[in-house]
């Protein structure tokens, strides 16, 4: 646990300091050439920082941890990466630093990418299968994009055409599966009729054995600090009833 406070700690402090550089970068835009790469420089810092940011989310619920940890280490490289070209001239755009800053991001991307999807709480096989479709167009994609870095596949037109497909089907099932899965959860809500708001439930935790009561809702053990959540759902009959 301390380990991830810590680290979740350290993703702040990479957006306040994203943040300042690019304050430093508009307000002193005489500073040319300069000022270019400290702007850039604050956008790098920030979309890789909030990349590793979601797969510690995804961490955090105890799910594909070493997958996670690929993906925090690729977002690292691939901004040490651009972070040269940024910041040294003479780099062409086929040098392999280039071709290994963008195998480094898909990387970056597609792992919190599907460790966040697999979160989602899906009820309804046909929404499942819209998770698992979704899942494997970014899958495809993914495996087609690497290679392409790097022997310049997408010059063939049908490979072009099929990576294209494949975007557009992930992209699509990206938006949609979060949407099914808010869906549920509202048509899951009754209104509690003859329960409390609030209702406190006596336990033991399971790891530090300490009896407590805690409230329905977002909760931790008083003694070990282990987070614990409750959720009381009334029985109703699909007519409502």
């Amino acid at each position: 646990m301390r380990m991830r406070t810590a680290f979740l700690w350290l993703m702040i402090g990479a957006f306040a300091a994203a943040a300042g550089l690019g304050i430093v970068g508009i307000l002193f835009d005489d500073l040319g050439r300069m000022g270019e790469r400290i702007l850039v420089t604050s956008l790098l810092t920030g979309l890789y920082s909030l990349l590793c940011l979601a797969c510690a989310i995804v961490m955090d619920r105890r799910q594909s941890v070493s997958a996670m940890w690929v993906g925090i280490g690729a977002s690292v490289t691939a901004l040490g990466l651009w972070m040269v070209l940024v910041w040294f001239d003479g780099m062409s755009p086929d040098d392999w630093i280039v071709r290994l800053g963008f195998t480094a991001t898909v990387i970056a991307i597609a792992v919190p990418h599907h460790g966040l999807l697999r979160l989602l709480r899906l009820v309804a096989p046909w929404a499942e299968w819209v998770r698992r479709g979704t899942l494997a167009a970014a899958a495809a994609l993914t495996l087609l994009v690497l290679p392409s870095i790097w022997f310049d596949w997408f010059e063939a037109e049908p490979i072009a055409k099929l990576g294209g497909v494949l975007a557009v089907l992930g992209s699509c099932g990206t938006v949609v599966t979060p949407v099914l899965s808010l869906i549920e959860r509202i048509q899951g809500r009754h209104p509690a009729v003859d329960l409390p708001a609030r209702i406190v439930i006596d336990l033991t935790c399971p790891r530090c054995r300490a009896a407590q009561q805690i409230e329905t809702g977002a909760g931790a053990c008083g003694s070990c600090g282990l987070k614990i959540r409750i959720e009381i759902e009334e029985p109703h009959c699909p007519c409502g009833y």
